[in-house]
């Protein structure tokens, strides 16, 4: 893609004289070696490395000998399109020396090298696919590498990072001490070195040295200076320590590291001519180095083994355990909102398909006011939404906050006239609904951490009260727990017991599951995550403890709101490909909780959470964008109840009609920027071999729905490049149509008694086979 505002190029570089762009340039330097001088000082470049200069940076390039650079340059006037907000922040991102364990470099490696890789080949729809990776580019680019204290160091008289390397830089040569650079700097030396290694990720006297160790280097190979004299122009006290710090960078001494590479710089004339000619403008994919890399961050093409497993199943009648029917709740909000969402067109499908039960939404405060504007389009909202609820034979579940009666500004009198308010509510509905009707709802009375725990507890007794004395069989919940932290479970356990010494037990409890942030526990190839395994179940046992531990029989369990993932890690993958990590928390929880709750849109979660839009675990995007937990649910309500087969991941089961569900998941959590290497996703793909035996002979349909990330990564591209303008027709349709099972239908006529199925269960996916005898005619 080449226009007046983008373009990215594969060439050798040359020298380049001071000069400035009026865009940000990005180099990512694939073999070879340039330096780049800027006025704060110079930076070499080698294999791996990758620089950005900000817009009108006054840059010199000079080259050291043969290289391979990937330029990515993009004008200001584009990213001001797509985000006036990033046009006018400056970045630092300079990568030299980091290793890939840092996702935000990798990610940004991999953008580009997708990017070449898409104008390379130039397959259908490849202008949009590049637009996606050019757009998830400058998203991490300028959501992570941006320096968002820089306007408050300015406030407080402080320097610059930028200003402060400047300096170092500057000054490497003499004696330099940390005290003087944080004078310089307005900071006190204690805070100063905290700063720096914060945003350097070195210490300062680590950085100063491998700086001046970069320049004596040059010095050693470009001059026939004295190595004592080298050590002294570049800020060493003696040879001594030169030859030190030297030996502990390079692992030999400055001497002989001059002479090995004044031979190596001798003997490479003719390789430096062959690049310099052979790398040409128009992308030559074929080029030995740049495969090398494509490889490394995109593709492998190498030979794949896997991890082999093989069962074998018994297709019989002979139960092995029981799968629990879930009541699934369906998140949509407040009231207000579903007139803005295609959920009245949804909801039929959702039912049948996913076997929601439930639509949890929050009474909202403009109901129970005593005026006849907003109040009246409320009210009005309310009794549509419940009379489509009614019509397709699903129950209210309704939730009630101190918001949802008192705005937060209200005086320290608000239960004063809490009565009269929930007898206006209560009026209304009964004016409207049959009673059986209305005592088949549930309403959730929630807390505000607003509000103190004496007005928590009297807010309860008195909605509870006021409710069941109006319908007594009324079903009413209370929400309290969502994590895992002792002061947590005491505070429920103190309320627990309040509210069983005034008898006004809730018939339901609900709660939140949210695990803590994922720090990265890496293994030995330090890319995989540690996992979440029985987080979920441990959660719901710390909750029936507080409930058993003062001897109160544990009510039926909802859970409302969760996720597999939370923290840094689950919210810049965003849309991240998880759904074998819900199958495995859906199954373990199972008989421990009544039911589960998921958003209808991530529009609507985005107003409620405190994570990024798109981590929570929601139906859809845009209305009518099925994400990946839509597919999962799907497979879930089809499998049946009824279990003949259960071993680590493989499930078998026999539904109502009759037919056999084989459903296999592969619950490994990668980090999403290094899921593009095949050597890495293959060591967690599994080879599965089922046979399956005890079968009758005959003509047996089978039918294969596959969730992974091949069948659902639409979505997951367009939302890691950073939020494009999903108002593009285009851009709509592509992700819309895009995240679907992939599924297979096929005859097998079997004689014998068994079959084999074979299957390979990529990291995170999952496969449901539905068996079918058919009927002879």
């Amino acid at each position: 893609m080449f226009t007046k505002e983008v373009k990215i190029s594969l060439l050798s570089m040359d020298y380049a004289p001071s000069h400035v762009h009026t865009g940000i340039q990005c180099i990512l330097m694939l073999k070879g070696s340039v330096e780049v001088v800027l006025e704060e000082g110079s930076t070499t470049l080698n294999g791996e490395d990758l620089f950005v200069i900000n817009e009108n940076v006054r840059h010199e390039v000079i080259p050291q000998g043969a290289n391979v650079a990937l330029i990515l340059r993009v004008e200001k006037d584009y990213i001001s399109r797509e985000n006036e907000e990033f046009a006018n922040r400056s970045i630092f991102c300079h990568c030299i020396g980091h290793s890939d364990e840092n996702s935000h470099y990798y990610g940004l490696k991999n953008a580009l090298i997708r990017m070449l890789y898409i104008i390379s080949n130039k397959e259908d729809g490849y202008y949009l696919d590049f637009k996606v990776e050019l757009l998830r580019f400058i998203f991490i680019l300028y959501t992570r590498f941006f320096d968002k204290e820089i306007e408050q160091e300015k406030q407080r008289g402080e320097k610059s990072l930028e200003e402060i390397l400047r300096y170092i830089q500057q000054n490497h040569a003499r004696s330099l001490k940390l005290e003087e650079v944080a004078k310089i700097a307005y900071m006190s030396p204690q805070y100063f070195s905290r700063r720096f290694k914060a945003k350097v990720g070195k210490g300062f006297h680590e950085y100063l040295t491998e700086f001046r160790l970069q320049k004596a280097v040059k010095s050693l190979v470009g001059t026939d200076d004295s190595l004592i004299k080298i050590a002294l122009d570049h800020g060493f006290a003696n040879g001594k320590s030169f030859s030190e710090a030297f030996k502990k960078e390079y692992q030999e001494t400055p001497g002989n590291y001059r002479k090995h590479h004044l031979r190596q710089s001798e003997d490479k004339g003719d390789e430096e001519r062959f690049y310099a000619s052979d790398i040409s403008f128009e992308l030559d994919i074929e080029l030995k180095d740049v495969m090398r890399y494509l490889k490394k961050y995109e593709m492998n093409t190498g030979s794949r083994t896997l991890n082999k497993t093989a069962y074998e199943i018994p297709m019989t009648d002979k139960l092995v355990d029981v799968l629990v029917p879930q009541e699934n709740i369906l998140n949509i909000g407040r009231v207000t909102t579903a007139g803005y969402t295609n959920l009245y067109a949804q909801l039929p499908r959702l039912r049948e398909r996913l076997g929601f039960k439930y639509v949890y939404f929050e009474l909202e405060y403009n109901f129970v006011v005593e005026s006849v504007d907003y109040s009246l389009v409320v009210c009005n909202q309310f009794f549509r939404l419940v009379d489509k609820l009614r019509s397709e034979q699903l129950i209210p579940m309704i939730k009630i906050v101190p918001e949802a009666i008192y705005k937060k500004d209200s005086s320290a009198n608000m239960l004063v006239d809490l009565d009269k308010k929930i007898d206006i509510f209560i009026r209304c509905i009964s004016a409207v609904y049959p009673r059986n009707f209305i005592e088949s709802w549930k309403f959730n009375i929630c807390y505000e951490e607003d509000f103190g725990e004496e007005y928590r507890f009297a807010f309860y007794r008195k909605v509870w009260h006021r409710l069941k004395k109006a319908y007594p069989k009324i079903h009413i919940g209370y929400y309290g727990l969502s994590d895992d932290r002792t002061e947590s479970r005491e505070h429920l356990q103190k309320v627990l017991g309040a509210l069983k010494q005034e008898k006004i037990m809730p018939d339901f409890f609900t709660f939140g599951i949210f695990p803590a942030s994922i720090q990265g526990t890496y293994l030995k190839n330090k890319l995989l995550y540690s996992s979440m395994e029985g987080y979920h179940k441990e959660m719901v046992t710390a909750v029936k403890e507080c409930f058993v531990n003062l001897g109160i029989q544990v009510p039926p369990l909802y859970l409302v709101e969760w996720n597999t993932l939370k923290g840094s890690i689950a919210t810049e993958s965003i849309l991240y490909f998880r759904s074998a990590l819900i199958v495995n928390a859906l199954l373990a929880m199972n008989k421990v909780i009544r039911g589960a709750g998921y958003w209808a849109d991530s529009s609507v979660a985005s107003i409620y959470s405190k994570e990024e839009t798109m981590s929570d675990l929601a139906l859809h995007m845009l209305d009518d964008v099925r994400r990946p937990i839509y597919p999962v649910l799907e497979i879930m309500n089809r499998i049946g109840s009824h279990m003949i087969y259960r071993e680590k991941n493989v499930i078998a089961s026999i539904t109502e009609g009759g037919d056999y569900a084989i459903l296999l998941w592969n619950p490994k959590y990668l980090n999403p920027t290094y899921s593009v290497d095949d050597t890495i996703t293959d060591s967690l793909t599994e080879n599965i071999e089922i046979k399956l035996t005890n079968l009758t002979d005959g003509v047996y349909q089978i039918k294969k729905v596959v969730c992974n990330k091949q069948q659902s990564g639409a979505i997951t591209q367009i939302t890691n490049a950073g939020y494009p303008d999903f108002n593009d027709g285009e851009v709509f349709e592509y992700i819309q149509y895009n995240i679907a099972n992939g599924l297979s239908v096929y005859d097998e006529n079997i004689y014998d008694g068994s079959y084999v199925l074979n299957t390979d269960l990529l990291y995170n996916a999952v496969v449901l086979y539905m068996i079918t005898k058919k009927r002879q005619s």
